[in-house]
């Protein structure tokens, strides 16, 4: 039963990173990456196909602090609007009762995926439209000439 359980929760993990890497993030093809664009925010917009969900919190997380320099992010980062992956803060403590040591893990803080883009492109841009891909995909429609 419990191998059963396993199997299928794999199964699962690999059926979402699968999807993920089709592209089924709402993130736009790869393909769309611009070429004359600077090799560092290329990278970090690489980081957000990634199937792991700290990658892309990182990327995410470091096109935000390039500020306007990484403005042709703004559609990728829209992108991750929908993204429900979350990366957690943990701490982790002793607890030496016992002759042996033992550690206890506690989650400190749950971050979303999404929030992380949110602040990136309110960062990049000034800009404060929440999480409403539609209004940021406005904003880059009537902006994008003027960051290419």
């Amino acid at each position: 039963m419990v191998a059963e359980a396993k199997k299928i929760a794999a199964g699962i993990l690999f059926a979402a990173s699968f999807l993920i890497l089709l592209g089924c993030s709402g993130l736009p093809p790869r393909k769309e990456i611009p070429v004359n664009i600077s090799s560092g925010v290329r990278a970090q917009i690489e980081r957000l196909y990634s199937g792991n969900a700290l990658e892309r919190a990182r990327g995410a997380y470091s096109l935000g602090n390039m500020g306007v320099k990484a403005t042709p992010s703004v559609p990728f980062l829209t992108g991750l609007l929908s993204d429900s992956g979350a990366v957690f803060e943990l701490t982790r403590s002793s607890n030496e009762t016992s002759g042996a040591s033992a550690y206890s893990t506690k989650v400190e803080k749950k971050t979303y995926i999404w929030e992380i883009a949110r602040d990136a492109l309110e960062k990049i841009t000034g800009e404060h439209f929440g999480v409403d891909a539609g209004k940021w995909r406005k904003w880059w429609k009537d902006n994008r000439e003027k960051y290419q």
